[in-house]
C-alpha cells in the first residue's frame, strides 16, 4: 500500500496577494505522480492505436473511408496524449536521461511506430506485434555515437524497445503494476 501524504500552505506575498501552494508526496515504491497510470488501460489504448495504424496502412490513399480512419487515429492519439501524455514524457524522459541523454524527447506518439505487424496472440488474446528496426524515434547513443538507433513503444506489454539493427533489440522499459 502507497502512503500519500497531503501538505497545504498559505503564503501572502507583497499586495496581500494570497497563494496557496498544495504538494502531494507519493512514497514507498513510487518515483513520481507520474508512476501512478492504469497499466492495462495504457496497454490497451496503445493496441487500439496500434490497430488503427495497421488499418490505415492497409488502405490506398484513394480509398473513400481512408480520410475517416486517418481523423480517428488523431483522435485517437490526442486522446492517448492527454490521458498518458505526462506519464509517458516522464518515462522517455529517464529512458533518454539513461540511453541517449544528449537526444530531445519527443511526444509520445512519435514513438508510436508507423507500421506494426502482427505476429500472433497471447494467452490473453492480445495481439503481439513486431516492428522494423528503423521504426520509431532515431536517437544518438550514449555509449556508442554515430550508431544508428531507435526507441519504439510496443504494446502487450506497454513498453519501450531500443533497437540498434535487425536482431538487436533491448528492452529499456516496460510498465508495471505498483
Amino acid at each position: 500500500m502507497t502512503d500519500i501524504y497531503f501538505i497545504s500552505m498559505s503564503v501572502i506575498l507583497p499586495e496581500r496577494l494570497e497563494v496557496k501552494i498544495s504538494l502531494y508526496s507519493f512514497v514507498k515504491n513510487m518515483k513520481s505522480p507520474a508512476t501512478m497510470v492504469n497499466v492495462e488501460s495504457l496497454d490497451n489504448a496503445l493496441i487500439e492505436l496500434v490497430e488503427k495504424r495497421i488499418e490505415l496502412n492497409g488502405l490506398n490513399y484513394n480509398d473513400a473511408s481512408y480520410d475517416e480512419v486517418e481523423e480517428d487515429l488523431h483522435d485517437m492519439e490526442d486522446t492517448f496524449i492527454e490521458k498518458y501524455g505526462k506519464y509517458m514524457e516522464k518515462v522517455l524522459e529517464e529512458v533518454h536521461e539513461a540511453y541517449c541523454s544528449d537526444t530531445d524527447v519527443l511526444l509520445p506518439i512519435a514513438y508510436i511506430a508507423k507500421k506494426y505487424t502482427r505476429k500472433r496472440e497471447q494467452a490473453n488474446g492480445k495481439p503481439v506485434y513486431e516492428v522494423k528496426p528503423k521504426e520509431g524515434v532515431w536517437v544518438e547513443l550514449n555509449n556508442q555515437p554515430g550508431k544508428e538507433a531507435h526507441l519504439v513503444l510496443v504494446p502487450n506489454p506497454a513498453r519501450i524497445l531500443l533497437m540498434t539493427g535487425p536482431g538487436n533489440v533491448k528492452e529499456v522499459w516496460r510498465a508495471e503494476k505498483v
